[in-house]
């Protein structure tokens, strides 16, 4: 049930970057994909796998497919805005806006897909 709602809250923030103009479609639909599969996963694994492992691997999965869709949401933004010449190159507040969007998004990725770094007593640390 959490990756069920971490996948709505995703959606929910993607569809409001949609209805402001920034992306296309795309994002959303990516995030419904997820949505579905994770239904389908909790609901055919309660079955099958222990519910715990459902959602560990439910969120595990919202995580890193929230991270890259914040990814795509940015790079696609940023193209359709420049392709479509819906702004001008030159509007600095927006260039500083999509580089620091960027960059969080790759932070965002970055920290999903490293793993934890383990101290000298096989303690898990932060990353």
């Amino acid at each position: 049930m959490v990756g069920l709602a971490l996948a709505e809250v995703v959606g929910v923030v993607l569809l409001l970057v949609v209805v402001i103009g920034l992306v296309t479609v795309l994002p959303v639909v990516l995030v419904e994909v997820v949505g579905a599969v994770l239904l389908l996963v909790v609901v055919v694994g309660l079955a099958v796998v222990p519910l715990e492992v459902v959602l560990v691997v439910g969120l595990v999965l919202v995580e890193v497919a929230g991270a890259v869709v914040l990814l795509v949401v940015v790079v696609t933004g940023l193209v359709t805005v420049v392709v479509l010449g819906l702004v001008e190159v030159d509007d600095v507040e927006l260039v500083v806006e999509v580089v620091v969007s960027l960059v969080v998004a790759a932070l965002a990725v970055w920290d999903v897909v490293t793993p934890p770094k383990i101290n000298a007593e096989n303690n898990v640390t932060p990353k």
